[in-house]
């Protein structure tokens, strides 16, 4: 982990947004729209989206198929600053969520999966369904959205490494 902040860009080009919690979320998880839930906060169409860890076999595709391989729009985990929140402060389920959408080539803290056991600087990574972590791609990936920027080789929970944001 670079510094104490989730969004590491000094001007961050990409996009805050809140929700809601489904479950226990915490800065630096990969998320996604909860399909299927009502807006919270608000009416015609005012309110917030609820957000769980990533999951492409959640219904919103295969899992299987191009581009973001079953993927919605993904964001990351922030801090809650406005409460005194650090990194290591999870948001319980039902929380107002504070997220980040990277833009392309921007630097982020992201959580990667304790069975990596090591990762080196321009490693490849994708999204682990289901618990919100980072973890290996492989070649025939085609949604890459991560690459390290930071190398750890005693990876044994899981942790947030510097990545930058690939557009892909």
């Amino acid at each position: 982990m670079r510094g104490s902040d989730i969004v590491l860009a000094s001007a961050p080009r990409g996009a805050y947004l809140e929700g809601y919690a489904s479950e226990i979320l915490s800065p630096g998880q990969i998320v996604q729209i909860q399909r299927g839930v009502a807006l919270r906060d608000g009416s015609n169409g005012a309110g917030r989206m609820t957000w769980e860890k990533c999951d492409s076999s959640g219904g919103v595709g295969s899992g299987t198929g191009s581009g973001t391989d079953g993927y919605g729009l993904l964001a990351v985990v922030d801090i809650n600053y406005g409460l005194g929140k650090i990194a290591t402060d999870a948001y319980a389920a039902g929380d107002r969520v504070f997220l980040y959408v990277p833009a392309s080539s921007e630097e982020i803290n992201v959580m990667v999966d304790s069975t990596l056991g090591s990762i080196e600087i321009g490693d490849t990574l994708k999204p682990k369904d289901g618990d919100g972590t980072l973890q290996e791609a492989s070649s025939s990936d085609s949604y890459i959205p991560f690459q390290s920027l930071e190398a750890d080789g005693s990876i044994s929970v899981d942790t947030l490494i510097a990545c930058v944001a690939t557009g892909k």
